[in-house]
């Protein structure tokens, strides 16, 4: 997938790590970029949830499909957003034994931009996923890690 990765070490067990990332209603109150965050449905394994975060020139709202394989994999599609034509990514942890997790976190973004500025599709996606992507990765440790 293009796009960004990044992988991390946590200092907790896939179990902590999964029940962290899968707490969606808890985003907000430690990524500073996310406002609000609402579970629409859950089936099984299937949940579609919509989040508004803030980019700094204004707030958008997108809406994902996110499909969880307990403690090992979390991956999300776009089903709709104000501002993206692609939102795709997933988390992929794996136990490295004494209660730590290498977590591999990958995302693809592309934003919907007007025809006459497509040329900036790709320094905008750049932009949005790896400038942000060190933050959101050390939020995610550091609630894990709290215990």
């Amino acid at each position: 997938m293009p796009g960004a990765q990044k992988t991390i070490i946590i200092n907790a067990s896939p179990e902590k790590v999964f029940s962290v990332i899968t707490d969606y209603a808890s985003y907000p109150t430690f990524l500073k970029e996310v406002s609000s965050c609402v579970v629409d449905s859950r089936n099984g394994n299937t949940v579609v949830s919509t989040f508004k975060v803030d980019i700094k020139v204004k707030e958008i709202g997108y809406t994902i499909r996110l499909t969880e394989e307990p403690n090992t994999r979390l991956s999300w599609t776009l089903i709709r957003g104000d501002f993206m034509e692609v939102n795709n990514g997933s988390w992929t942890l794996k136990d490295l034994g004494d209660g730590r997790t290498e977590a591999l976190y990958a995302v693809e973004i592309v934003p919907k931009v007007p025809r006459t500025l497509s040329f900036m599709k790709k320094q905008i996606s750049t932009t949005l996923a790896e400038k942000s992507l060190p933050s959101t990765l050390q939020a995610f440790k550091a609630r894990a890690e709290r215990g």
